[in-house]
């Protein structure tokens, strides 16, 4: 099940929305979206993109024992809490 959590292309609904969550707070350009986003929404930096961005390497560094069925219901949490339909 490797890759089980993974974002809709171009989605950007976290990095629209970072102003609403503390991890993300510093990247906020001052209306709420992340100062790496483009105008296409597509992360500039995304090769290198903090950790906090990338769920799975989130999971592994702190939460190794959870498994792509856990991480993908946390992250599918997570994204409606933001407003996905998902």
């Amino acid at each position: 099940m490797q890759g089980i959590v993974n974002c809709p292309p171009n989605c950007g609904l976290c990095c629209m929305r970072c102003n609403q969550l503390p991890e993300l707070m510093a990247y906020d350009r001052g209306d709420g979206v992340c100062m790496f986003l483009s105008e296409d929404r597509r992360c500039q930096i995304y090769e290198r993109r903090p950790m906090v961005c990338d769920a799975r390497a989130v999971r592994d560094a702190w939460m190794p024992d959870m498994s792509d069925e856990e991480l993908l219901d946390v992250s599918l949490r997570f994204c409606r809490k933001l407003g996905a339909k998902v």
